[in-house]
């Protein structure tokens, strides 16, 4: 009878029918002969077939086994598992190839220690030709670990301590072992991450670990299965099989009952698998497929891991982000339930001042005796008034998105007001909030005015947070149907503000005006108006106190400031965080916009300030309304009879309606500023929080490479790309 083989080389073969002589010729010249060659024909598209029967018709040690459909590299590498009769067993991809005296090394190593696993050292270059320095980075990544491991610490080694890599070639391994593993397997497509899934399994089972210091295994980068290729919808979709990889070990830890105790490390693999993801899906897919490949991820994979990614893959970046995802199906679809019963109000008294969290308090006051119950959450140390449950939000983004998944199970949480749409952070919020099956309410402090005082990427970056979410609470009729425009649902909030009648009349000497900076026209109509009074006002001077002080409507300010030459008379402050407050110290208080007059009318007749009325008025009425505040203390603005106040709930209300369709001039018109920061601004991103930010240097290549490539070129592309992978390595 025929002695079992001392060694099993399985050998997956698909679409590399070219690689195959090579592959094929290192196995059979092995220096160990009592070895087996398993190729699984994986229904190769090519001649493969071809190929290997030639070679099995010389060689007996060869065995084909072929598949009729195409299963992925791991059901090739379990058919193999299935067929062999050796003791050991080696896992080699069709486009590399071995050294010679592999088995023999190995198989030595293994007995002498009495290891299950032996692990050997890589040969890596591009192509199989390029000894290149990111080959050597591979390599060295590769490498085994210096010492022997024993038990569970083959598993934790690679799992928790990345003392070594989870790769299945480079590995000599019992048959046995790899027998449990399959066992063990649940059924599936794995065509990515099949290393970290199979592995994680093999090295659990594994009593035994040692390294073996020879260069065995010879592995090409960016070739067969390895190749970083631009892909379409059908590609990207084989790409996302990373998800059945980690579902699997996920399940397998959870039926050893191991899974909380490796949580925190499976959690960091899962992050570095799903980061490589993303980043196929920013720089290989094609860009039409980036919408519905978006929602593809969040349905096929959990929400709270795929969002840990996010938020770890574009970090600082995500107005980056904002520009990828567009408009994904995912965020069209119907609110999470009707029935509200317990309400997050969601603020930051630092970021949008004191009035704006008066309103949103208030508004919480109402949804109380609605017998809806309310929970504020707040960044730590704000403030707020009101006799509710207050909790303080993480600031670590990854924390924040498991706090956002817990809501609803921790607090019975089921709708989300958000009142921070101005935070950096508020794309990853809304988007955590959404995907953690709770409503999600936009109410943004400026809206459609956000345009005139903010750059275009800071503008984007909000507004995808605003579309993001269920449905948008405005402060303004404009607002309303500005936002309805864009096919969103929306509702107003009142905007009365509660003014205490004990405030005394002002005597200060200044003259503020409240309104968009970034407004050009309007900013030199009060601007120009100024200028022709104050002369005769020396005492006063104009404070410019607008919501957003962005840094082109600075600069538009300043522009025209130095063009009347009022710069003693005319300083620039931020939007006063308690406006009854600031008011106490004012001659008179300018409004341009229509829909806050009915506000600033209430608080300035109660202190009794004049409001100068500078809405839709030509500059000799506004200068003449100006000398009327400043002589005579006259409000130029009669207050009209209010507005039947909005319905209550109007705005939890909302989330019952249909979507209503996007106007065409609006999904148009931001269509084209998108893609006019997607090819004019790609670079104007946060800034790293540590060391010299690479964005002025991109800056400055980007205005010399303009010069020699245009927009559109290819050449141009490849450039930025080099520029971005010197300073990474650089550390900028």
């Amino acid at each position: 009878m025929e002695n079992p083989p001392k060694v099993s080389i399985l050998i997956p073969v698909y679409n590399t029918a070219k690689y195959l002589p090579r592959c094929l010729k290192s196995v059979q010249e092995q220096t160990l002969k009592e070895i087996e060659i398993i190729a699984v024909n994986d229904a190769s598209p090519d001649n493969a077939a071809e190929v290997l029967a030639e070679y099995a018709a010389k060689d007996s040690r060869i065995k084909v086994v072929t598949h009729e459909k195409n299963g992925g590299i791991l059901a090739a590498r379990l058919s193999g598992i299935a067929a062999a009769k050796g003791e050991f067993l080696i896992f080699l991809d069709a486009d590399d190839f071995l050294d010679t005296d592999t088995a023999r090394a190995s198989y030595a190593k293994a007995k002498a220690t009495g290891a299950d696993m032996v692990h050997f050292c890589f040969d890596v270059k591009v192509g199989h030709t390029k000894k290149l320095p990111f080959a050597r980075e591979v390599e060295k990544r590769l490498r085994p670990y210096n010492g022997t491991l024993l038990g569970r610490r083959v598993f934790e080694a690679a799992m928790v301590d990345n003392l070594y890599r989870w790769n299945i070639c480079g590995k000599f391994i019992a048959a046995d072992i790899c027998r449990k593993a399959a066992a063990a397997l649940p059924p599936g497509y794995y065509i990515m991450a099949e290393d970290f899934c199979f592995f994680s399994l093999m090295s659990w089972f594994t009593t035994h670990y040692e390294p073996l210091h020879k260069k065995c295994y010879h592995y090409g980068l960016d070739i067969g299965v390895s190749a970083y290729a631009t892909v379409n919808y059908k590609g990207f979709i084989r790409n996302c099989s990373v998800f059945t990889a980690l579902n699997a070990v996920r399940s397998f830890l959870t039926e050893q009952g191991a899974f909380e105790q490796y949580k925190a490390a499976f959690e960091k693999e899962e992050c570095k698998i799903l980061d490589d993801l993303l980043d196929r899906w920013e720089h290989k897919l094609i860009v039409s497929d980036r919408e519905r490949t978006f929602s593809y991820m969040f349905d096929h994979y959990d929400h709270a891991g795929m969002m840990r990614s996010i938020v770890s893959y574009f970090g600082n970046k995500p107005e980056l982000l904002a520009g990828l995802m567009g408009h994904p199906e995912l965020l069209q679809r119907a609110p999470a339930e009707k029935e509200i019963k317990h309400v997050a109000l969601c603020l930051d008294p630092a970021l949008n001042g004191k009035e704006f969290t008066g309103i949103l308090m208030e508004y919480a006051a109402v949804l109380q005796k609605n017998n809806i119950s309310i929970t504020v959450f707040t960044p730590e140390n704000a403030t707020v008034s009101g006799n509710y449950k207050k909790v303080i939000l993480p600031q670590d983004r990854k924390e924040k998105v498991m706090f956002w998944n817990s809501l609803r199970a921790e607090h019975g949480i089921d709708t989300v007001i958000y009142g921070m749409v101005e935070s950096t952070e508020a794309l990853y919020d809304v988007l955590s909030i959404r995907l953690s099956d709770m409503n999600c309410i936009a109410v943004p402090f400026a809206g459609y005015s956000a345009l005139a005082d903010t750059s275009l990427s800071q503008f984007f970056l909000s507004q995808r947070a605003v579309e993001s979410a269920d449905a948008v609470g405005v402060l303004t009729e404009k607002d309303k149907d500005f936002f309805h425009a864009l096919g969103l649902r929306t509702a107003l909030i009142s905007l009365s503000v509660k003014v205490d009648d004990s405030l005394k009349t002002a005597t200060g000497k200044e003259v503020f005006w409240f309104g968009h900076p970034g407004n050009f026209t309007e900013s030199e109509n009060f601007i120009s108006a100024w200028a022709s009074v104050a002369a005769d006002y020396p005492e006063n001077a104009l404070i410019l106190a607008g919501k957003t002080t962005g840094k082109a409507a600075l600069h538009n300010l300043y522009t025209l400031i130095n063009a009347v030459g009022q710069k003693q008379s005319i300083r620039i402050a931020p939007f006063p965080t308690d406006l009854a407050e600031s008011l106490k110290q004012c001659a008179a208080c300018i409004v341009t916009s229509p829909d806050e007059m009915s506000v600033y009318a209430e608080i300035a007749g109660k202190m009794g300030i004049p409001l100068v009325n500078g809405v839709d008025v030509v500059p000799e009425i506004l200068v003449e309304n100006l000398r009327a505040a400043l002589q005579n203390g006259t409000t130029t603005y009669q207050v009209t009879e209010k507005q039947k106040e909005p319905d209550e709930l109007a705005l939890l209300k909302s989330l019952s309606e249909e979507r209503p369709s996007a106007e065409k001039w609006t999904v148009d018109f931001l269509n084209k500023l998108n893609s006019y920061c997607s090819n004019h601004e790609p670079y104007l991103l946060m800034p790293e929080p540590k060391g010299v930010s690479f964005i002025n240097l991109f800056r400055k290549a980007d205005a010399i490479g303009y010069k020699i490539m245009p927009a559109e070129s290819k050449l141009r592309d490849f450039f930025f790309r080099g520029c971005r992978y010197v300073m990474k390595r650089l550390g900028l």
